[in-house]
């Protein structure tokens, strides 16, 4: 069994933000799982408005020492709208997907939050 952990400090966040990249740990039964090579994609889907959603284009970055370890970059179209969004993200190895999920098969949830005001 291979379950795909978020590192916890990924939200909230504030809108525009695109300095601190999402990672994530691909963690299974004996420790992390190998995913250099493996493909990884994302969708951001608006939790209150199910039919908005966002196709992230930015690198995901594989740790080249293959620890189960990747990060993503937010591109500023990402995080350009406030409010909480699932992330669905997809990891594709040897054509088989695994999936982000917070351990319930719900997606994890990016919470954007507004700039404030005068910032």
């Amino acid at each position: 069994m291979t379950t795909v952990i978020p590192i916890n400090d990924f939200s909230p966040i504030i809108q525009g933000d695109t300095g601190n990249p999402l990672s994530i740990y691909v963690a299974q039964e004996n420790g992390f799982k190998h995913i250099l090579g493996a493909t990884i994609t994302m969708k951001m889907q608006n939790v209150d408005v199910p039919a908005t959603i966002k196709t992230c284009s930015g690198p995901w970055s594989i740790d080249a020492l293959d620890n189960g370890r990747a990060s993503y970059t937010y591109q500023s179209a990402d995080v350009a709208d406030v409010g909480s969004w699932y992330l669905w993200i997809k990891i594709v190895m040897g054509g088989l997907p695994v999936h982000v999920d917070d351990g319930s098969g719900t997606p994890v949830i990016l919470v954007i939050k507004p700039l404030p005001v005068g910032v």
